[in-house]
């Protein structure tokens, strides 16, 4: 095969440069028809981009992005239809580069649409509205930087459907942080529009929070109960409370009542430092004291101990400070102006309606509360559930597979309840019998003890768990990953570990094996995420297919099945490398399309492998140097102008036969004819002088009869035949027609074609090649035919060592 060296196939620039800059002029064309109204001050800013990034012009497909964006920007004002053309081609790049991080795309992406906006210095509302449209189709953009904090800020800003000119002006100074306006005049007019206000701290909003094992700091002061209260109810939790922010942080509480110094007392400075840490790349997340009491626990206890200290509103999820020393809100509720370092107990105008509405506890933190309808539970399953606690991984995460994991928990615990009697039949289920029996063996606590109960739940809540994590793995397994969370149990006293093992993960692990057909084959998407995170797991489906090969058109079309549910795993590349080399024994034609698309995924990755099929393969699928050459070239060009349906179709094309043109030359003919007549004439004469010698001959011969004596005549027209192999070799007439056979087929023959070729002379193809080696080994001091794959092949260095030179 080629090798790849020529410098025209060389990638020009890495390709995280080119898909960011791919991004950022996908979302400078979204922001841009935003308002379906494209001016010149926007069509200015779309000329800039193309000059700031002129340099990738060498490099696919950015000829064509600047070709088009040149015709476009040409007219004053273009049409929407042609900006909209170009925005699809960016989508059609996007389609064909898999590769792609997909958050790193969608916030590169997020700052092209910032750009866009405000590339004309004007942020109307259509542009607004559509923004939040955006940002609500997005969530999985959540925590990370800046996504919480401009959704908070435009939710705030549309919540009552009408956007005010100082919010339009907050929104611009938030957004202006992201972009760079190369139009001078243009960022003049946003600087002097938002130069009296400054962003001080956004919160994320209405966030689901996870309380086990996760650090919070609160900063602020909190509008209901004490940091120690909160800072209690999140240690109940699971969680973690520290007094100082870091990188191990993950959220910050900002407390509701606001401070009289936001930007210079601790409370500013840990946001400060917050904010600095997750533009670093740190999530840690902002949120306000609200969204944390909506997601605590229910229970009356925790809702009685936290009680409004004082009675100032709940603000909304932006604090903006302005230049006339007040904080101002932008929720779309009544604008409340707070002077600073006033006395914040004279606010006292909250009714009691508005405190109960603030401390209604949300449930969604709770498992069963939030796959209650989905599962279609009833009451005592959703209360079982809410015992669980996941320990979040990139698979557990995917919904599709935390529905399953916990369809299989469910159908466990029936199974335990149903089939694993108690000993002790006072106990309603072999998990409340092991949770007394640990309690004893670990603690030694009494019923009547204060920490009874508490343990006793607490380790009833370890055990299922424990089973989760069970049901975890084995719809790992079922999904094809191998790749196991620990299943290492709490408690490691032997006695408990005997009893554990012989009451519960006995009985279940044969459980999970005979169930396990009851989980659900993933979806598409699903196979998308995990083929993605487990760049390996494509294997185990493609030996399935190799195993059911029947023709090669399935096989082909069930290949691209395979390579569209991987559309995001970088390995992409290797299932059509495997099954191009795969075909290569049954169908040629398919074995080459399918490294075609094995190079177009490959160009379309970071490093450039170039992996090349093993002379045996290629051997078997050119006959010919032609077909090497032909097939070379058609690679090339390829790599050059990667039009893959053009190569697909020369590839389906290298094996049909080609016709020789042939031309006749009439005064060749001629000649031709002229000495003919002449030969024609020679030979005339000699043949009439030879029957005249036989004629003597023959007289000469009856004569001698007479006489009795007898006279061999030897026949003057038989000459001895000169052999076209070394006479030492002896070879029979079947030997020589088998080696005939192999010169004609440029010394490869496939091996059924030449078994059926020495059947039909009854022999048995073995002995003839085993007796045409014997013959030629002396010579060759080796073997003549061997043996690759399903074809026989001659050496034609040692084949030119056997012709007679006569």
């Amino acid at each position: 095969m080629t090798t790849f060296e020529n410098s025209d196939l060389q990638i020009v620039t890495t390709k995280a440069r080119a898909d960011k800059a791919i991004n950022s002029l996908k979302g400078l064309l979204l922001g841009i028809i935003s308002d379906d109204i494209i001016d010149a001050k926007e069509m200015r800013e779309l000329r800039l981009w193309a000059q700031e990034h002129y340099d990738l012009v060498n490099r696919n497909p950015f000829r064509e992005f600047m070709l088009l964006i040149e015709n476009t920007a040409s007219n004053e004002i273009p049409t929407k239809e042609a900006v909209e053309d170009l925005y699809w081609l960016c989508q059609k790049y996007e389609h064909d580069s898999i590769y792609y991080n997909g958050i790193t795309s969608d916030l590169q992406l997020l700052q092209g649409i910032f750009h866009g906006i405000l590339a004309d210095g004007i942020l109307s509302d259509e542009e607004i509205f559509k923004l939040d449209a955006w940002l609500s189709e997005n969530k999985h953009l959540s925590s990370y930087y800046p996504y919480d904090e401009i959704r908070s800020l435009v939710s705030s800003v549309v919540e009552d459907g009408i956007i005010t000119e100082e919010e339009r002006a907050v929104l611009t100074a938030f957004i202006k942080q992201f972009v760079e306006i190369k139009n001078k005049e243009v960022a003049d007019k946003i600087e002097r529009d938002t130069i009296n206000i400054n962003i001080s701290g956004i919160c994320a909003q209405n966030r689901e929070i996870i309380f086990t094992n996760k650090t919070f700091c609160i900063t602020g002061i909190l509008n209901r109960g004490s940091r120690t209260e909160l800072q209690k109810a999140i240690q109940d939790q699971g969680g973690i409370s520290v007094n100082s922010i870091s990188k191990k942080t993950d959220y910050l509480i900002i407390g509701s009542t606001n401070n009289a110094c936001w930007t210079y007392s601790c409370y500013g400075r840990k946001v400060e430092k917050a904010l600095e840490l997750r533009k670093s790349g740190h999530t840690i997340i902002l949120i306000h004291e609200s969204d944390i009491f909506n997601n605590l626990d229910g229970n009356h206890d925790i809702k009685n101990s936290f009680q409004q200290k004082n009675d100032i509103p709940v603000q909304s999820s932006l604090s903006v400070t302005m230049h006339n020393d007040s904080v101002t809100d932008v929720s779309g509720h009544e604008d409340i102006a707070i002077n600073f370092c006033s006395d914040f107990s004279k606010n006292e105008s909250v009714s009691a309606d508005n405190k109960e509405s603030n401390i209604v506890p949300l449930q969604e933190a709770k498992i069963g509360k939030r796959y209650s309808r989905k599962l279609n539970l009833n009451e005592n399953q959703e209360e079982l559930l809410n015992q669980l606690s996941f320990d979040n991984n990139a698979f557990n995460e995917i919904d599709y597979c935390k529905v399953q994991i916990l369809k299989q928990f469910l159908r466990s615990i029936e199974f335990l309840n149903t089939h694993c009697i108690p000993v002790n039949k006072s106990y309603s289920s072999v998990i409340d019998e092991l949770s007394e029996i640990i309690i004893y063996l670990q603690y030694n606590y009494k019923p009547e003890s204060l920490n009874y109960k508490y343990t006793y739940d607490s380790i009833r809540a370890e055990i299922l768990n424990h089973i989760i994590k069970l049901c975890e793995n084995n719809v790992r397994e079922f999904y094809g990953i191998k790749r196991k969370i620990s299943e290492d149990f709490t408690y490691s006293h032997p006695d408990i570990l005997i009893k554990y093992n012989k009451k519960i993960i006995s009985k279940l692990q044969d459980f999970l094996v005979d169930h396990q057909h009851q989980i659900l084959d993933a979806d598409y998407k699903t196979n998308i995420i995990l083929n993605e995170n487990n760049t390996n797991r494509w294997k185990t489906k493609f030996e399935i297919i190799k195993e059911d090969y029947s023709n090669s058109l399935a096989f082909e079309r069930e290949i691209f099945r395979l390579t569209d549910v991987n559309i995001k795993n970088p390995s992409v590349d290797n299932i059509f490398f495997e099954a191009s080399k795969f075909i290569a024994g049954y169908d040629k034609t398919c074995a080459l399309r399918l490294y075609i698309h094995y190079l177009d995924k490959d160009l379309n990755s970071q490093t450039f492998d170039k992996k090349q099929l093993t002379k045996t393969i290629q051997k078997s699928l050119f006959s010919t140097s032609e077909q090497f050459n032909d097939f070379e070239k058609i690679v090339s060009d390829f790599v050059v102008s990667r039009d893959i349906e053009t190569a697909i179709g020369k590839v389906n094309l290298l094996y049909t036969p080609k016709r020789k043109k042939i031309f006749i030359d009439t005064n060749a003919v001629e000649n031709v004819q002229r000495l003919d007549s002449e030969i024609a004439k020679k030979l005339g004469d000699i043949l009439n002088e030879e029957y005249e010698d036989e004629n003597t001959s023959a007289k000469t011969e009856e004569a001698l009869h007479k006489e009795e004596l007898t006279i061999s005549i030897t026949n003057k027209d038989s000459e001895p035949e000169i052999s076209k192999y070394l006479e030492e070799l002896n070879f029979t007439e079947i030997q020589c027609e088998i080696l005939t056979r192999f010169e004609k087929h440029s010394f490869t023959i496939f091996q059924n074609d030449l078994k059926d070729f020495i059947q039909s002379k009854n022999l048995f193809m073995g002995s003839a090649i085993d007796s045409i080696n014997e013959v030629c080994y002396e010579i060759l001091d080796d073997v003549l035919i061997e043996e690759e794959d399903e074809y026989f092949t001659i050496n034609t260095d040692y084949y030119k060592k056997l012709l007679n030179n006569d």
